[in-house]
């Protein structure tokens, strides 16, 4: 599902057993010294950071301008999630990605994505991102032989 080198990549999965870290939103986003909140943003990146590395393997890594991506969040116990805090949380997931080139960017003009949340799986904890190709298909006819 991942192509490298000069063919466009058709899709990419990402399994990681990373969570979104809640800590530091909804309601306990304006809670703590604001050097706290830093460190705890600062490690959140780079926790997100090394899980992509390693569920990339090494380089090279496929590049998709105009992406659509799908982020499945899987816990194991039943606790109610709010589905907004899941994608604030996963904010340096997209981060890491462009900054890896994977993703050309993560503005509204090269990203399209959405988040489901799995509670009570016997997956979890795992977040498994799915991104593919969303560039539209082309309206050119081919030359006739």
């Amino acid at each position: 599902m991942m192509s490298i080198g000069d063919e466009p990549a058709k899709g990419l999965h990402l399994s990681m057993s990373v969570l979104p870290d809640l800590r530091s939103v909804g309601g306990n986003v304006h809670v703590g010294h604001p050097m706290q909140r830093y460190r705890q943003e600062r490690a959140d990146k780079e926790r997100w950071r090394l899980a992509i590395r390693e569920a990339l393997g090494p380089p090279p890594y496929p590049r998709f301008e105009r992406a659509r991506m799908h982020v499945t969040v899987y816990y194991q116990d039943r606790r109610r999630r709010d589905k907004a805090n899941i994608i604030r949380a996963t904010k340096h997931l997209t981060d890491a990605l462009v900054e890896w080139g994977i993703l050309a960017d993560d503005d509204v003009a090269h990203l399209d994505d959405s988040y489901s949340i799995a509670l009570g799986s016997e997956l979890g904890p795992l977040t498994i991102v799915l991104i593919t190709d969303a560039r539209p298909a082309s309206t050119e006819t081919p030359p006739l032989g």
